[in-house]
Formats: structure tokens, C-alpha cells, sequence
């Protein structure tokens, strides 16, 4: 049976039986807006510490912060423009069709953008600590969990950005 049919059916059947439509879309664009900006400010602090005050200065731990801070600005917006301008946080039966593939579109994006930063900050952590464990044994231990967090990535991104052939078939 056809998802349209399905989501109708449903539609009708809430309608008749007058359940409520849930609508939840003002936490998660507050959150879309607070936890992005607070982020950036504790990582612009800890990249001004790090480089005038720290004898250190930036490592390699900074760098994939950096980074993971260049890729979430995406996430961002297609959370914010994809996800919340096609009602996210709707009863799914409630969106119309035409808005559906525009949302799944989105959901596909940012599932595959929270995999890879999800990632980004594990291998940053462990970076962080090889900054402050220089035991040989812990070194190395530190440097399989990078390790294991790369294969974890592949096992995870491989498998959500191919769940079906053709990709464009996800979305309809």
C-alpha cells in the first residue's frame, strides 16, 4: 500500500475520531538557535585561551573541533530551513504530501551530518586526552578508540546514506 494512502487513512481516522494534532516545533527551534550559539561561544573562548594563554597553543584536538564546528553549521540550517519549515514536529499524517519529501530530504541530510559529528566530537575527546595521557599503554589504547570511532562512522554513514537503490527513492 502506498505511504500516501497510509497517511491519509490515518488523517481521516484522526479526524473522525477527533484526536488532537500534536504541534511541538517551538523547542526544537529554540534549541536550533540557543545550544549553536552558546556552543560557539565556549569554543571561541577555548580557541582564544588555547592560543594566546596556553604555551601549548592549538592542537590537533582544536583542529577536528574546527571542523566538526564548520560541518554543524549545516546541520543548522537545514534543521532550521528543511526540517522546521516542513513541520517537524507534527503529527507525521498532518504534514502535506507536498511538504513530505522536502522533510524526508532534510531528515536524510541531517541523520547523515549527526553521524559524522557525533563521530567528529568522540575522536576530538580522545584527541584531547592524548594531550594530557603520555603513557605509552594509554597512548595507545587512545589511539585504537580513534581507531574503533572511525569504523564505528563507516559502519553507521555507509549503511543510512544507502538505505535503499536508488537514493532518490527515500524521499518519495
Amino acid at each position: 500500500m502506498p505511504h500516501n494512502t497510509l497517511l491519509a487513512t490515518k488523517k481521516v481516522t484522526s479526524a473522525i475520531c477527533h484526536a488532537p494534532v500534536r504541534s511541538e516545533p517551538t523547542h526544537l527551534r529554540v534549541a536550533n538557535i540557543v545550544f549553536p550559539v552558546v556552543t560557539g561561544c565556549c569554543i571561541i573562548l577555548r580557541f582564544v585561551y588555547q592560543g594566546l594563554f596556553n604555551a601549548a597553543g592549538l592542537g590537533w584536538d582544536d583542529c577536528v573541533v574546527g571542523v566538526t564546528v564548520f560541518i554543524s553549521v549545516p546541520s543548522v540550517i537545514i534543521i532550521q530551513r528543511g526540517l522546521l519549515a516542513n513541520e517537524i514536529g507534527v503529527d507525521l499524517w498532518a504534514v502535506p504530501f507536498d511538504q513530505l519529501e522536502k522533510f524526508l530530504r532534510s531528515l536524510y541530510t541531517v541523520t547523515l551530518l549527526y553521524f559524522i559529528l557525533a563521530a567528529m566530537v568522540k575522536i576530538a575527546l580522545i584527541l584531547f586526552f592524548l594531550r594530557i595521557f603520555m603513557r605509552r599503554r594509554t597512548v595507545r589504547l587512545l589511539w585504537g578508540t580513534v581507531a574503533f570511532i572511525g569504523v564505528w562512522a563507516l559502519a553507521f554513514v555507509i549503511p543510512a546514506s544507502l538505505p535503499c537503490l536508488p537514493v532518490s527513492e527515500v524521499h518519495s
